[in-house]
């Protein structure tokens, strides 16, 4: 029986100093084990072979959860030559280094995962497992000494860890061994690491050695060996061939492929495949096994982390795609056996009979701009939260175990309640199958598409063997950021369960109800508390900002941009089960101005609900806040046709001393209106004027009514990215 493993790390405080490798890596693990086992005393023999065998294991899964970098420090600590000042304590002080502190911090409730795959373990394997579990639970620190941990051990059916990892509230890290050097690589332990670490040891109690000449002693320091570890690649991507079908002949035109005859695609291109790498004396083990995904000899199951997958990728991007099928996409995994170049040789220029028996399709290598529609349309170039399958998904046990109806309620809510959880269980078994580990918060599954030109569920079921009641439509949502290609399911190998990402979710404008009254006097500073909040949130690993928050360009200068290309906030005054509360408004730059590029939409939406506590200096703090997005029929969304500002409107350009301020006010308000995309209000009634003694931009209290009705927000005028010109929809 499959098992794992697995061993729990958990640290004291929260917080993780080791250095030079994120997440820790198993042999930092094994140094720690090696330490325990000789804590007492020389390493027992029972503890060396369970240390041999743990070493010779294959690199094991890490879970780690996820965590910032805490503030760098620098302690300044005494050089052990206090020889150099001729032994005088006080002047210590002299010869201090400093040693940079540069934490980890992340939830302590979460522990790290180490977990070792054991095929079918012998007797003998699980004695050595059950050793190193004692270890585990000898661990005292993990990192530095400041990093107190403690550890425990178990071993577990395979499945289960699957679905531990599948919950696990941080990153999981797999190990993709290969020649290639891309990507992240950590050290591990390997065959011999035991006895390095011995000998290391061994060399730092004789590194002093005391010679005395004449009437002086000389001190030579010997060097103690390095450990021996080996470095492993993990969280390799795999790499993507793309092919284009075109007729045979020059110059030839695509040959369209239709979409519910994805699967007799896969298997046509799989066949030919399979013929030529076995021409080209490759092993025809190796061909069944990591293309054909065939059994040999009984063998236990076929390895999917190193099989290669063929994904057809039907014409999508515009509501009014086609979605037929005029490119494939070939992944090789980076533990996949077969050479990259054997791979594209076995594909390119392949010829395959036509789905409706007409002339042959050859299969071109498509050029370097075709890679867009990977890139661009099927999420390999960024991650996105929410997703929609183009090809139905064939959900594990789902559809061989029918719901039970009864005679007195033939097909009741109930019963379709009950039908519609099995099949959002079965979503949750096929993300784990497919190794996704972010978190789904939302499932629908349908039998209908999503697209206007897409096909039904049911249709991809003919001449399969996947039956039509397994196959779903799915809409995913997840709480973090996905990577595609995304391809899921019991068919993800036969082209079905394809997903694309969806550009654009949830609400433009957010709102957080502070649960309190704050003054006018504070309004602006908790805007700009506001604002470095999302920043913070919004940070990337290299310490940059992007625009849309920051308001500033990459080179430092201020946004240039034309249509405002950053977050517009706002605290608005509001009552709340009778009593006087303050709501803190986020709008995206094209919730304002319908110009601007909403590029970064899933960005935005990720970073404002993740805002879940706001510290605003003197005004207090605020914890547990939620982020609700803005519908129709609030006030600051409306739509009406008048509209009167709750906050003053600032103008956009000084006024000169023969203006009419009044009519120099309503002009620079309607050219805001025309630059945000709104129509000309008919009327703008000004009150509430307001200059300096010097002139300047001159403020104002404005109501707008429009001749048609415009949905808001609507924040306008010269500091609307700050809170001023908020207007609220009135009848």
């Amino acid at each position: 029986m499959r098992q794992a493993l697995t061993i729990f790390v958990r640290l004291h405080e929260g917080w993780y100093h080791g250095a030079g490798d994120s997440p820790p890596s198993p042999a930092r693990l094994f140094q720690a084990l090696v330490a325990a086992a000789g804590m007492h005393g020389p390493i027992g023999k029972d503890e060396r072979c369970a240390l041999k065998w743990l070493e010779c294991l294959n690199p094991p899964i890490i879970a780690a959860p996820n965590w910032t970098k805490g503030q760098r420090v620098t302690h300044y600590v005494p050089r052990n030559n206090l020889d150099a000042k001729g032994g005088d304590l006080r002047r210590i002080g002299r010869i201090r280094d400093g040693k940079i502190a540069h934490p980890f911090l992340f939830d302590s409730n979460h522990p790290f995962i180490f977990a070792w795959e054991l095929d079918d373990p012998s007797s003998d394997e699980l004695h050595h497992a059950d050793v190193v579990g004692i270890l585990a639970s000898r661990l005292y620190q993990f990192g530095r000494g400041v990093d107190l941990a403690w550890a425990w051990s178990e071993h577990v059916p395979w499945p289960e860890l699957c679905r531990t990892l599948a919950e696990y509230p941080g990153t999981v890290h797999r190990p993709t061994p290969g020649q290639d050097s891309e990507g992240m690589s950590l050290r591990c332990p390997k065959k011999g690491s035991l006895l390095s670490l011995i000998r290391r040891h061994d060399a730092n109690r004789e590194r002093f050695r005391y010679q005395k000449v004449d009437n002086s002693v000389h001190v030579t320091v010997t060097l103690r060996p390095d450990a021996d570890f080996v470095f492993i690649p993990y969280d390799r991507s795999p790499k993507h061939l793309l092919f284009e079908l075109r007729d045979v002949g020059p110059s030839a035109p695509f040959a369209p492929w239709p979409l519910e005859k994805t699967v007799k695609l896969v298997e046509s291109l799989r066949t030919g495949a399979e013929t030529r790498l076995k021409r080209l004396g490759i092993a025809d083990f190796t061909v069944d096994r990591h293309l054909v995904g065939r059994r040999i000899d009984g063998t236990t199951a076929i390895p999917t982390d190193s099989r290669i997958r063929i994904i057809p990728l039907p014409s999508i991007g515009h509501r009014h795609a086609d979605q037929v099928i005029r490119r494939v996409a070939v992944e090789v995994p980076p533990a996949c056996p077969l050479s990259f170049g054997d791979i594209r040789k076995s594909f390119s220029s392949l010829e395959i009979s036509h789905s409706k028996g007409n002339a042959p399709i050859s299969v071109a290598t498509a050029p370097e701009n075709g890679q867009d529609m990977l890139d661009i349309h099927y999420g390999l170039r960024g991650k996105h939260l929410r997703w929609r399958s183009v090809t139905p998904v064939a959900l594990p046990s789902f559809g061989t175990r029918p719901v039970r109806r009864t005679n007195s309620s033939p097909g009741s809510a109930t019963q379709k309640w009950a039908k519609e959880r099995r099949a959002a269980r079965a979503v949750r078994d096929a993300l784990r199958h497919a190794q996704v580990g972010a978190k789904s918060v939302l499932i629908r599954t349908q039998r209908e598409p999503f697209d206007i030109n897409g096909e039904r569920a049911e249709l991809f079921a003919a001449g399969t063997r996947f039956p039509k009641h397994q196959l779903r439509h799915v809409e995913i949502e997840f709480e973090s950021p996905v990577n595609g290609p995304l391809v899921i399911g019991n068919g993800r190998f036969l082209g079905l369960g394809l997903m694309q990402p969806v550009t654009f979710l949830g609400a433009d404008a957010w709102v957080y109800d502070l649960g309190r009254h704050i003054g006018r006097d504070h309004r602006l500073l908790i805007v700009r508390h506001l604002r470095r909040a999302l920043m913070a949130l919004a940070k990337e690993e290299d310490g940059s900002i992007d625009t849309l928050f920051s308001g500033h360009e990459s080179q430092g200068g201020a946004d240039r941009n034309p249509h405002h290309a950053h977050l517009y906030l706002a605290a608005d005054q509001g009552e709340h089960q009778g009593e006087a509360t303050t709501r803190l408004i986020v709008a995206a730059p094209w919730a304002i101005d319908g110009r601007a590029n909403r590029d970064n939409a899933e960005v935005f939406v990720n970073v404002v609900r993740r805002l879940v506590d706001l510290r605003a200096g003197t005004v207090g703090r605020f914890d547990g806040l939620v982020a609700v997005p803005l519908s129709d029929g609030d006030p600051v969304i409306g739509p009406a046709l008048n509209w009167v500002g709750k906050t003053p409107f600032v103008a956009t350009r000084n006024a000169k001393g023969s203006d009419d301020l009044t009519e120099f006010i309503k002009a620079d308000a309607a050219a805001e209106c025309i630059r945000c995309g709104l129509p000309k209000p008919k009327e703008i009634h000004v009150s509430g004027m307001n200059v300096g003694p010097r002139g300047g931009r001159p403020t104002a209290n404005l109501k707008l009514r429009f001749s048609v009705s415009v949905r808001g927000p609507l924040l306008l005028g010269r500091d609307s990215h700050a809170g001023e010109g908020l207007f609220h929809a009135v009848p």
